[in-house]
């Protein structure tokens, strides 16, 4: 008789390809929601075969282990927006989850746990469109309004000083919300070169300010 292969077990489902989880422990499940790509508490990057290595759209393979490395957690998205695989909505609620190391939340969980998340952030929205760029600028200086330690943050990883750097690329509507943001970062702390850049930038070109 012929012997028939058994399928896979309980909790063994193919997994859909590219969900970004952030939180760094196993366990009970999260919050409520979608919460983007993220929010699944395992700090993995799952596969759709479920184990063994798998090659993501973007060409990144996964090894199967947890992604514990913010830099690659953000390196394995902007992979995902290079070939189309995630909608605005996503990346902002991935972006936002990835900040805060959980489920973002604007009244409950909008402290930002990991430096290096904010630099990250703003490499990423390179590869973004104008109104996710938007809608993340928005609710990233929001966050900053309602957190001294957010502001601290940003201000160590010399936030003024890389917007400023990348003002004269961007688009009008996101150089204005860029500074509504440096207006706030800049009233908590501002340092000398930061000013003088500032300052240069504000030169006028041909006798117009």
């Amino acid at each position: 008789m012929a012997s028939e292969k058994p399928g896979p077990g309980p909790g063994l489902e193919p997994q859909p390809v590219g969900l970004i989880a952030v939180g760094a422990g196993g366990g009970g499940g999260g919050g409520s929601g979608g919460g983007g790509l993220a929010g699944s508490g395992m700090g993995e990057l799952r596969g759709a075969s479920g184990s063994g290595s798998v090659v993501l759209p973007a060409g990144m393979i996964n090894p199967s282990v947890p992604i514990r490395n913010i830099r690659m957690k953000f390196a394995v998205l902007i992979g995902l927006i290079q070939v189309g695989e995630v909608s605005n909505r996503d990346i902002v609620e991935t972006v936002l989850n990835l900040l805060v190391g959980g489920e973002f939340d604007l009244e409950m969980n909008f402290i930002i746990q990991d430096a290096e998340s904010i630099t990250c952030m703003t490499e990423l929205l390179e590869h973004c469109d104008v109104t996710c760029q938007a809608e993340i600028w928005s609710m990233f200086t929001a966050i900053l309004r309602k957190s001294v330690r957010n502001l601290q943050t940003s201000t160590e990883v010399g936030l003024i000083e890389q917007v400023l750097l990348k003002m004269s690329a961007v688009d009008d509507m996101i150089a204005d919300l860029l500074v509504d943001m440096l207006g706030v970062l800049a009233s908590y702390s501002i340092t000398v070169k930061e000013l003088k850049l500032l300052f240069s930038m504000l030169r006028g070109e041909s006798g117009i300010w």
